[in-house]
């Protein structure tokens, strides 16, 4: 049995041999801190106050001249006004064939009249993502149609999308689901997670 996540799908489909280096020999890569240290920070704030936690004395760090990235994100994210979720940081968990199974970590998920949304906050430029394309959307909407529908929690395609925010360039982009994508979806990821394990 082998778990497989967006992130190491798309780094198998871009490159095997990095695929190689970074999840089987565990070589790390050097990476660009400050810009994950600020999306790790804008996260978490979001997960706290989306479970209701007070945040108001970690707020008063965004007035520092640093934190000035920082707080254009929260400020950006306050514009959304979200105040309430089914879940944040929501970890799912299911099986695509009897030896391969999907995981992730869901930023937040919300109930629609329709159904279900999945929300992803993004603190890059939209300029850089194709949310149509992207593994993240491909895993995240199969995986969470499958468990939902094991659950009984939707019966249709169109029960459910996602939509990424992008926090620095206050734009955003949904997708919705459908049974055409949810084919394609399946196809593309057993092909590609079977040529991971062979």
């Amino acid at each position: 049995m082998i778990t497989l996540t967006a992130g190491m799908i798309k780094t198998f489909a871009e490159s095997p041999s990095k695929y190689e280096m970074v999840y089987v020999r565990h070589v790390e890569i050097p990476s660009d801190d400050t810009f994950s240290e600020i999306g790790k920070q804008i996260h978490a704030l979001i997960n706290y106050r989306l479970k209701g936690s007070n945040i108001d004395k970690i707020l008063t760090v965004l007035d520092e001249p640093e934190n000035s990235d920082l707080k254009v994100l929260w400020n950006n994210f306050l514009l959304l006004d979200i105040e309430k979720c089914e879940e944040s940081e929501f970890t799912f968990n299911v099986p695509l064939t009897d030896e391969i199974r999907l995981t992730g970590r869901l930023d937040a998920l919300r109930k629609t009249e329709k159904g279900y949304e999945i929300l992803d906050w993004k603190t890059g430029s939209s300029k850089n993502i194709e949310p149509e394309k992207n593994y993240q959307t491909i895993v995240y909407l199969f995986s969470i149609y499958e468990l939902f529908k094991y659950y009984k929690k939707i019966t249709n395609y169109d029960e459910l999308k996602m939509t990424y925010f992008f926090l620095k360039d206050n734009k955003s982009v949904t997708v919705a689901f459908s049974e055409e994508k949810y084919k394609k979806y399946k196809e593309l990821l057993e092909k590609i997670c079977k040529k991971i394990c062979s």
